[in-house]
C-alpha cells in the first residue's frame, strides 16, 4: 500500500510540471488555476478566444506589429463550482501612451464562465525606433481555492509581455472602380477608402491621397469635357478603417466627362497601395431633351424589325472604296420604373440596341460582321443592349438631331480557335426624318480602337442606318474607307 501511495504523489508530481494545454489533467487532481492563456500561431499573430489549436501552447511573450486591437484571454482552470476575481497590473516601458485597457485592474471568472478578455486599444501610432512594451502580470485573487499560475514551478503565465514591434504596412484601396453622376449642379457623390487597418486623424494630416485628372472616355471625346467640382474628405472616428470622400458638381456642362480620382502609391511610413487604385466618377451630358425619337427606330409589337444600313468599306477586288449593305435587329432599351427617360411603356426615350432573337447569337451592329470577318455569331460584338443615343437638336424639334454611338468594348471571338479581340468603339452623327422618303435616315462616323488587331488604335468607319430598305446606293463619300479585316 506504501508503493501505491508514493506512486500517486509521484505522478501528480510529473503532471504539475508538464507543459501541456491539456486542463483535464489538473481538473483530476482538483486543482483550480488561473493564468494569461495566450496562443500565437506559426506567423506569430495572436489567436482570438475562442480560437484553439492543441499543438499551440500557451506564451508569456508577444510582439504585436499591428494598430489592430489585442486581445488577452485570462482563463480558469478547475473541476470545482466557484466564482473568481482576478487582479492583474500593468507596467508600461517607453514611452508610448497612446493606448487604453479595459476592463481595468480586474476581470471575473467563473466555472460557467471561465475566460475573460483583456482589450488593448490603440489611439495612435507608436515610434518604430524606440522599445515600447506592456507587461502584464496576475497580482491577486478574492478565491484562496484558486492558485495564480500553472501549479508548477516554472513557465506558470502569470506574466505576460507584449512588445509593441515594427509596424506592418497598413493597406489601403478604393471602394469601386466607378460613380455615376448626373452632372446636376450641387449634385454629391460618395466613394470610400477602405484600410486594413485602424487609422487615426493624424494619419491622413496633410496628405495628398489622391492625384485628380479628367481622361477622355474615348477617341471622340470633344474639347472641354471638364467641369468643376470640389473634393472632401469627411470627418471619421479615430481608428475607423474607412474614410469617405464627397464629391460635389458645382457647374453643369453639355459635355461627357470622365474625372479620374487614383490613389497614390504610398504615404507616410507605414501606408501602401493594394487592390483597388482609380475611381472614375462618369458624368453624363447634360442636355435638356424631349420627345421620344428611340421609338421610331423600333418596333416592339414585331420581333422581327430591323434598321437596314450601307457601310462604306474598301474592295480588294475592285480596289476602290464602295457601299455595303446590311442590316440588323433593332431593339428598345429597358429602364427602371420611375426612370426620368420612361417613354410610357418602359423603355428608354433615347436609346436603341441592337439585339438578335436568338441568343446568344448576336445580329450585325453598325456592319460589323462585314468589317471583321471569320468572328464567331456568337460573338458578344454582336450583341449590343444599348447602342445608339439621340439628342433631338433642340427641345421644340421631333425631325433632327446629334446620334452618339455608346462608349464601349466589343468583343469578337474568332471561329476557327476561340480567341477573343477587344475593338473598344464610340462615334457621333446626325439623323432627321427624310418625308421624301417616309423614313428615318442617320449618318455615322464610328471610330475602332483596332490596337490588337493591325496596331492602329483610331480607325474611321462611315455608314447610312434607315428605318426603310434602300433601293439605291447614296452617293459615294469623298472619305477613305477602312478594309475589312480577317480575324
Amino acid at each position: 500500500m506504501k508503493a501505491i501511495k508514493i506512486f500517486t504523489v509521484l505522478f501528480a508530481a510529473i503532471l504539475l510540471g508538464c507543459k501541456t494545454n491539456d486542463d483535464a489533467s489538473f481538473d483530476s487532481l482538483d486543482v483550480s488555476f488561473v493564468r494569461f492563456s495566450l496562443l500565437v500561431d506559426n506567423n506569430g499573430n495572436a489567436l482570438q478566444y475562442p480560437q484553439n489549436n492543441g499543438s499551440l501552447l500557451e506564451v508569456d511573450e508577444y510582439v504585436h506589429n499591428t494598430v489592430n486591437t489585442i486581445k488577452i484571454p485570462i482563463k480558469l482552470s478547475t473541476s470545482n463550482e466557484l466564482n473568481v476575481n482576478v487582479d492583474y497590473s500593468i507596467e508600461a516601458n517607453g514611452s508610448f501612451a497612446e493606448y487604453s485597457v479595459t476592463p481595468q485592474s480586474t476581470v471575473q471568472l467563473s466555472s460557467e464562465k471561465p475566460v475573460d478578455t483583456i482589450f488593448i486599444r490603440f489611439s495612435g501610432r507608436w515610434n518604430d525606433t524606440e522599445e515600447n512594451s506592456l507587461n502584464f502580470a496576475i497580482t491577486g485573487v478574492n478565491n484562496n481555492k484558486v492558485a495564480i499560475g500553472w501549479p508548477r514551478d516554472a513557465n506558470k503565465k502569470d506574466k505576460l509581455k507584449v512588445t509593441l514591434g515594427n509596424l506592418e504596412k497598413v493597406t489601403y484601396q478604393l471602394s469601386t472602380n466607378l460613380v455615376n453622376l448626373a452632372g446636376n449642379l450641387n449634385e454629391e457623390a460618395f466613394v470610400d477608402v477602405l484600410f486594413a487597418q485602424p487609422i487615426y486623424n493624424a494619419d491622413l494630416e496633410n496628405v495628398a491621397l489622391f492625384t485628380e485628372t479628367f481622361e477622355a472616355i474615348s477617341v471622340c471625346d470633344g474639347d472641354g469635357a471638364t467641369f468643376n467640382y470640389a473634393l472632401e474628405q469627411l470627418p471619421f472616428e479615430e481608428g475607423a478603417t474607412k474614410v469617405t470622400y464627397k464629391l460635389t458638381v458645382l457647374e453643369t456642362t453639355p459635355f461627357e466627362a470622365n474625372l479620374q480620382l487614383s490613389l497614390v502609391e504610398s504615404f507616410g511610413q507605414n501606408f501602401e497601395l493594394s487592390g483597388q487604385a482609380v475611381t472614375q466618377f462618369r458624368k453624363a451630358a447634360n442636355s435638356v431633351r424631349s420627345g421620344n425619337p428611340a421609338s421610331n427606330w423600333h418596333n416592339i409589337s414585331d420581333p422581327l424589325h430591323r434598321t437596314w444600313g450601307e457601310g462604306w468599306i474598301f474592295d480588294a477586288t475592285d480596289n476602290r472604296c464602295e457601299w455595303s449593305n446590311f442590316n440588323a435587329f433593332t431593339k428598345p432599351v429597358a429602364v427602371p420604373p420611375g426612370s426620368e427617360f420612361d417613354n410610357g411603356n418602359g423603355y428608354h426615350k433615347y436609346k436603341i440596341g441592337f439585339v438578335g432573337n436568338n441568343p446568344p447569337i448576336g445580329t450585325n451592329p453598325f456592319n460589323f460582321r462585314r468589317f471583321y470577318t471569320n468572328a464567331s455569331v456568337s460573338s458578344p460584338a454582336y450583341t449590343l443592349a444599348e447602342a445608339l443615343e439621340f439628342f433631338p437638336e433642340n427641345t421644340n424639334s421631333t425631325v433632327k438631331g446629334l446620334v452618339k454611338v455608346i462608349p464601349q468594348t466589343l468583343s469578337f471571338v474568332r471561329s476557327s480557335d476561340d480567341v477573343t479581340f477587344a475593338v473598344p468603339i464610340c462615334g457621333n452623327g446626325t439623323y432627321e426624318f427624310n418625308a421624301a422618303n417616309n423614313r428615318w435616315e442617320m449618318f455615322l462616323e464610328i471610330h475602332s480602337d483596332e490596337t490588337q488587331l493591325n496596331g492602329l488604335n483610331d480607325v474611321v468607319r462611315y455608314m447610312y442606318i434607315f428605318t426603310v430598305n434602300s433601293s439605291t446606293d447614296p452617293p459615294n463619300l469623298a472619305e477613305p474607307c477602312a478594309a475589312p479585316i480577317v480575324l
